[in-house]
């Protein structure tokens, strides 16, 4: 039981500490043109073709209760 408590203890402080120190956001770039573009990566084309699937399934399921 003592062994389990200090493991538990171990793994809250490298939790705490590690939430302290790490940066996961970057520095600024700094870039000198306000209205520069932000590039699309894959995590947006994801959401982007869900959203899709999304809608296509929607509009299909009303097409399909429509004609009953």
């Amino acid at each position: 039981m003592m062994r389990r408590i200090k493991f538990t203890l171990v793994l809250l402080v490298i939790f705490f500490v590690g939430s302290f120190t790490l940066v996961a956001q970057p520095g600024n770039p700094q870039t000198t043109d306000p209205d520069a573009a932000v590039p699309i990566t894959g995590l947006e084309w994801l959401i982007a073709g869900g959203c899709v699937l999304g809608l296509k399934r929607f509009l299909g399921s009303r097409k399909l209760s429509s004609k009953e």
